[in-house]
């Protein structure tokens, strides 16, 4: 998407330094209407992150390890957290996670599951993600009938974009370790706000 900016004086004055000290048009030159890309703007905005690929990575949010949740820690117990990379929704257009659980070493049957979805953002250079919509169950371990939680948010175009969900299991009445794990992945689907 292109738009138009207006350059006011203090802007066409920063031209001509620039012009001065880089040998770049003189601000006489430079027009008053310019075209901007999107891309080129300093403020915060929605991109697919290029470290991603097609194929997503699953991480524990420290970033400590790519191996599934499955070590053991100390005299808490361990829950299996389960979780699957951001995808485009099947039941309309929207990104799309889920996150489940199964005992591990636990031994009480139900936990809170939340899982969070986050926006790939860049401003000036740098890139960090924006949390865009979360939702928490509480569960029995998982069974292929529906066990799980679901996190979606409404698409506002369908440009490449990097999305992460973000799974965290609490089990309800027991210690149990603190990881949160996630899976990252390009999806076509876009959010501004």
């Amino acid at each position: 998407m292109r738009r138009n900016v207006r350059l006011g004086a203090g802007a066409l004055a920063f031209a001509g330094l620039f012009a001065a000290l880089y040998g770049a048009p003189a601000a006489a030159q430079v027009e008053k209407t310019l075209t901007v890309a999107d891309e080129s703007r300093n403020e915060p905005r929605p991109a697919a992150n290029p470290n991603l690929g097609t194929t997503g990575k699953w991480m524990k949010a420290d970033g400590s390890g790519t191996e599934e949740p499955a070590a053991l820690f100390g005299s808490a117990c361990t829950p299996y957290t389960g979780i699957d990379q951001p995808h485009p929704s099947a039941t309309g257009w929207a990104v799309s996670a889920h996150g489940w659980w199964n005992k591990g070493n636990c031994t009480k049957p139900t936990a809170k599951v939340r899982a969070c979805l986050y926006e790939w953002y860049v401003a000036n250079g740098n890139g960090y993600w924006h949390q865009k919509a979360c939702n928490t169950s509480t569960l029995k371990t998982y069974t292929p009938y529906g066990q799980r939680t679901t996190v979606r948010r409404d698409c506002e175009d369908s440009a490449t974009t990097g999305w992460r969900n973000e799974v965290d299991v609490d089990v309800i009445d027991e210690g149990d370790t603190a990881e949160k794990w996630y899976f990252e992945n390009n999806v076509p689907c876009r959010v501004y706000s």
